[in-house]
């Protein structure tokens, strides 16, 4: 991805770019909490996993980045079925049991989506799970299933919690890794 491309006005995504972070509450998820967030925030699975961002390269390979900004080095087991999309391809999401999970797509081939809202960046990116025959793990969740999350954390690890992001939300990547973001924030059990 050149430094020099633009799209309808937008920079376009490079390599090692801070990947939008949530703001830490402090609070759980509750049933009352998220039952009053659902009308203005997308509510996703917090998956207890490691942050990564996917890029596919021109010549059908991948590039994998850390939420720091450097080259994610450790294994990715399902990494050459993300080579099918369409170069230019940027995916965030998370790497779990050694298999990479993306909640959002951030651009498709030539097409950047960081202005749309963030149901419209995982909508497509549940359907490029389904496409590829990956497990969709970022529906929002259902309170009886918020509810065995929460019962399950402590034996699994798998889930920490909820992100919540603000219906309509631009994805802006960050400054700094430290940065959060006005329009994320996690509930977290732990």
């Amino acid at each position: 991805m050149g430094g020099n491309d633009n799209l309808s006005g937008v920079r376009i995504l490079e390599h090692n770019f801070y990947p939008m972070r949530p703001a830490a509450t402090g609070r759980a998820p509750t049933r009352a909490l998220l039952a009053k967030l659902r009308a203005t925030h997308v509510i996703q699975p917090k998956l207890n996993g490691d942050r990564v961002c996917l890029w596919v390269e021109r010549d059908d390979s991948t590039y994998a980045q850390h939420r720091k900004g450097g080259a994610y080095s450790f294994m990715i087991r399902n990494r050459g079925q993300f080579a099918k999309l369409p170069a230019g391809t940027v995916l965030d999401g998370e790497v779990f049991g050694g298999k990479f999970y993306p909640f959002e797509v951030l651009r498709f081939g030539d097409l950047d989506l960081r202005t749309n809202g963030p149901e419209a960046r995982a909508l497509l990116a549940e359907r490029v799970c389904r496409w590829l025959g990956e497990e969709w793990l970022f529906a929002e969740p259902t309170l009886a299933q918020l509810d065995q999350m929460a019962t399950d954390f402590p034996a699994t690890r798998q889930w920490e919690g909820v992100v919540c992001k603000r219906r309509g939300s631009a994805y802006r990547p960050h400054a700094k890794p430290t940065h959060e973001s006005p329009d994320w924030f996690k509930l977290k059990w732990c």
